[in-house]
């Protein structure tokens, strides 16, 4: 008897699927990469460019890749900032940095992928140079001097230290001296003293800058200052009982309005039968002070 042996070759193929990113930083293109196992050549990435550039000019990235015979490389790159120019698959690319007005190094990052599944980085730092000239006329932070304590007045004196270079000072008022809000003084240099008149009583806080086009200065020193305005009192009116009154007690219970406007009023009274020649019935800072009444014995 013959037998038959059948013989079945059953084939494993391993592979796992593998997303890269497309051109650009992220763009949300993707492609799929088939993962060879049997693959033992693993893709390498340098990069060559300019590393010093102005903000106004490009450079050029040339991916140099090294992936298997058999591959076919596919390329893409990101940035911190800036802009690429080129094909998402292409081995050279162009970048322009953002504008800037001070030296920034940027790294460029290229990835290629063999179209198995492996993939290589490499960054390229790539230096900008701003285009504008060097400052060199840095401004000084001024001294403010102290305004003293308080004033009687609805005015208060500044005054601060000329800083070197500067062309504008900006002086900041608040009742915080934490000027969580404020109240802004642009001022022309040289200009070092002001005064801020109409102010209402209360406790204010000071400071000030120097500025030119290179920027502005720190903070100078807080000085605090308290207003203490002292209104004058209302003028005495509506007598009772009335001026030329007849028929008044001989013993009669004067009252007037007045007042003042941030505190309390002390009175002097006259009285007689001759508007040109009065007598004291009381006199400022009497026992009756800061009463607007009084009776007669």
């Amino acid at each position: 008897m013959t037998r038959l042996l059948s013989l079945v070759l059953i084939v494993f193929l391993n592979f796992t699927v593998y997303l890269l990113p497309a051109h650009g930083a992220y763009s949300g293109d993707y492609f799929e990469q088939l993962h060879d196992l049997s693959n033992t050549q693993l893709p390498t990435l340098d990069i060559n460019g300019t590393s010093s550039i102005a903000n106004n000019q490009s450079v050029v990235l040339s991916a140099l890749a090294s992936v298997c015979p058999t591959c076919t490389p596919s390329y893409f790159w990101e940035a911190e900032g800036g802009s690429f120019s080129g094909g998402s698959t292409s081995s050279t690319i162009t970048w322009t940095p953002p504008v800037i007005n001070n030296l920034a190094t940027y790294y460029i990052r290229g990835t290629v992928g063999d179209g198995k599944g492996n993939v290589a980085s490499a960054s390229f730092p790539v230096t900008v140079l701003s285009t504008s000239p060097a400052c060199t006329a840095i401004v000084s932070t001024p001294t403010f001097y102290s305004p003293g304590l308080y004033s009687e007045s609805n005015s208060v004196s500044l005054s601060w230290q000329t800083a070197n270079n500067a062309t504008q000072y900006v002086l900041h008022e608040s009742t915080d001296p934490n000027f969580t809000t404020k109240t802004i003084y642009n001022y022309s240099a040289p200009t070092t003293s002001v005064t801020l008149t109409n102010k209402p009583n209360g406790t204010y806080y000071y400071r000030v800058t120097a500025q030119n086009s290179c920027g502005g200065s720190s903070w100078s020193n807080t000085e605090q200052f308290e207003v203490r305005a002292n209104a004058a009192p209302n003028t005495p009116s509506s007598p009772s009982p009335a001026n030329n009154a007849s028929g008044v007690s001989r013993t009669p219970y004067l009252s007037w309005t007045g007042g003042d406007p941030d505190g309390t009023a002390d009175y002097a009274v006259e009285y007689g039968t001759d508007p040109t020649a009065m007598w004291y019935i009381q006199g400022y800072n009497s026992s009756n002070k800061f009463n607007n009444s009084m009776q007669i014995t």
